[in-house]
């Protein structure tokens, strides 16, 4: 028997279509005459169909794109529908704008030179935006800014058991710029002791299940050593045996011997 094996299995629930809802989802902006960008998001089992239309117009838009060209500002929506249902999300397009300040800013995790820093992007106003994080060292007054396109970061060489409060602003392709967070407090942690293979390292191993194999494989060898004791006492006691007949001959021989040389 062979050692145990497991797999993932993922088990996918038909389901209606569900809207994602996320800030920025519901707006759109771009200059009259130009395009805009509206961006849509749902989940569903099976896979939903993306239908576009303007409103009012009674008509829906068949073609394979994500942008459209609007000559005038009005309100748009989106149909998305599979087999199990639909649902309907509408999405105003206007003007290019600043964008809106990130929502939800979360420490993930801390370590002692570490912090890993998420949140939610807001409408963009209409063009590409990135992420300026501004972070201020409390205990030594140092301020640090770091910039990305992304919505997660690790802040690195950050100091042990020092205080630190964050903020983050969206600045777009334009050079509109979003108010600042309000500061978000953290601090790190003291520095992680050496490991040096000690007892600690030992409480902290999972211990594995014993399998069937090894079981097995146990049972056999006990037994295996049971038999090998029994032949071993049975062969002492049978070694035994016989020097006690040798004895036994040898000593009546020496009593035949005797006996006969006094009767000559």
């Amino acid at each position: 028997m062979g050692l145990p094996n497991s797999s993932i299995a993922y088990l996918l629930v038909r389901r209606a279509p569900e809207i994602v809802k996320r800030p920025g989802f519901n707006r759109a902006a771009g200059p009259l005459g130009g395009k805009a960008t509206l961006r849509c998001r749902a989940s569903a089992v099976p896979n939903a169909e993306f239908n576009w239309g303007i409103e009012d117009e009674g008509h829906m838009i068949h073609h394979n794109t994500t942008k459209y060209r609007f000559f005038d500002t009005q309100l748009d929506h989106t149909t998305f529908q599979n087999r199990l249902g639909h649902a309907h999300s509408f999405i105003s397009v206007g003007p290019p704008s600043a964008p809106e300040q990130p929502s939800e800013i979360e420490i993930i995790n801390i370590t002692n030179t570490s912090a890993s820093i998420s949140w939610i992007p807001g409408f963009d106003g209409g063009s590409d935006q990135l992420f300026e994080l501004i972070y201020q060292d409390m205990d030594e007054h140092q301020i640090f800014t770091l910039n990305t396109s992304l919505s997660n970061i690790i802040l690195n060489d950050l100091k042990t058991k020092h205080g630190y409060s964050l903020q983050i602003r969206a600045i777009n392709a334009r050079g509109d710029i979003s108010d600042l967070t309000q500061p978000l407090m953290f601090h790190t942690l003291e520095e992680m002791p050496q490991n040096n293979g000690g007892i600690g390292d030992n409480m902290l191993l999972k211990k594995r299940p014993i399998s069937h194999s090894t079981i097995i494989a146990l049972i056999f060898g006990l037994l295996g050593l049971l038999l090998l004791n029994i032949i071993l006492i049975c062969y002492l006691n049978r070694r035994n045996k016989r020097r006690k007949i040798l004895a036994r001959n040898s000593q009546q021989q020496q009593q035949n011997g005797s006996s006969s040389t006094g009767s000559g």
